[in-house]
């Protein structure tokens, strides 16, 4: 069962405070829940968003497309400093996305390398979500 509304996963789960949270094992699925529904709710319409993974493993959490073509990638880390994995990395060169992020649960703004920009969902929604 996927429960894509995280308070209600969170209730389920007893979780009553941050603190809670931060000690649970579901946490990255959590917040990976939370940016997605934020992006869904403010990506322009002509944006379809996906899950990608390949037969190998690779997996990207988060493809915008438009019609079919990929032109984003995203990675959903709950880490104030994440690495870039190798998933990632040949998930952006099968798609071919030249605009690629990692969200994290910082305000953080830089590029890991140099095609994958790291920064918060805030600044992903606000600076880079309706330039795709």
């Amino acid at each position: 069962m996927f429960i894509t509304d995280t308070g209600i996963l969170h209730r389920l789960l007893r979780i009553q405070d941050y603190d809670q949270l931060l000690g649970n094992p579901l946490l990255g699925n959590s917040w990976e829940t939370y940016v997605i529904n934020q992006i869904a709710l403010e990506k322009p319409d002509d944006i379809d968003l996906y899950f990608y993974r390949t037969h190998a493993g690779a997996e990207i959490d988060l493809v915008f497309a438009k019609g079919l073509k990929p032109v984003a990638a995203m990675e959903i880390k709950f880490s104030p400093k994440p690495s870039v994995s190798r998933g990632l990395l040949n998930g952006i060169e099968s798609l071919e996305s030249n605009n690629n992020f990692i969200i994290t649960p910082t305000e953080n703004d830089y590029f890991k390398k140099e095609n994958v920009r790291v920064c918060g969902v805030k600044t992903f929604i606000e600076k880079y979500l309706c330039s795709l």
